[in-house]
């Protein structure tokens, strides 16, 4: 069995004991570690680590957002270095690149002999995030700094994106036939287009879900979810050492 696949299942079992005492999660915990080997133990503690302080991060963030503003590039770093924050199940293909240049990194990721290429006015547009799922699908993600509301100029740069994978796909359909088109995603807490032909427009993208918008708690709240066990085991953790310092 792959060691991904025995710690995955190593890990749900492990969350089955969430209402347990300390004890017994102790020593579930204990059954976990045996299943797994010293060297995939040191990996995986580190990948835990990191996960968990990113989630950290990412939370910490949020709340200073509350009471100051903070710099979309901030976020940007964040997932440019942990895309999983966005969906652990993606993977990431370009950030921040022109559109030109994920025509060469799309090939290299799928094995494909694409010609097709964007349209020359779109070309040196810059989507935040593309990333590419099991099964071809691609997602464009957009965000924004929290607290920030989607304007009209914003949904303009947006839907050239839209514009522009159309284009592409159509021009590709016989190129790449396990390509099943692109979903947009804005992370942004508020929308607030004050034009009434692109709130249309934005309201018909969401209703046939080629566009997503959700908020910032809502990549928080879905990271935690897709990590819970890591986390739990980081609080079991805290709890052990806590006690150990109380004795």
């Amino acid at each position: 069995m792959a060691p991904h696949k025995v710690l995955m299942d190593a890990f749900r079992d492990f969350s089955e004991t969430a209402g347990s005492t300390l004890g017994q999660r102790l020593d579930s915990l204990e059954t976990l570690f045996g299943r797994i080997s010293a060297a995939e133990l040191a990996s995986y503690g580190q990948l835990v680590h990191e996960r968990v302080e990113v989630i950290g991060s990412l939370r910490s963030v949020l709340n200073d957002a509350r009471v100051e503003r903070i710099e979309e590039s901030r976020l940007q770093k964040m997932i440019e270095d942990a895309p999983w924050l966005i969906r652990h199940d993606w993977t990431l293909i370009t950030s921040n690149q022109p559109l030109k240049s994920f025509i060469e990194s799309y090939k290299e990721e799928v094995s494909a002999q694409l010609t097709a290429k964007f349209p020359e006015d779109y070309e040196r547009k810059r989507p935040d995030f593309i990333m590419i799922e099991v099964g071809g699908s691609l997602h464009c993600i957009e965000i924004k700094a929290p607290n920030h509301a989607l304007n009209n100029e914003d949904f303009e740069r947006l839907y050239c994106y839209v514009a522009a994978f159309r284009v592409l796909r159509e021009r590709s359909r016989d190129e790449v036939s396990s390509w099943n088109g692109c979903t947009f995603h804005v992370v942004v807490d508020e929308v607030r287009l004050t034009d009434e032909f692109k709130q249309e427009t934005f309201d018909s993208l969401v209703s046939n879900k080629t566009l997503v918008q959700y908020s910032w708690d809502t990549v928080l709240r879905r990271a935690e979810v897709a990590h819970g066990s890591f986390l739990q085991i980081k609080e079991l953790a805290d709890a052990a050492d806590s006690e150990g310092s109380d004795v």
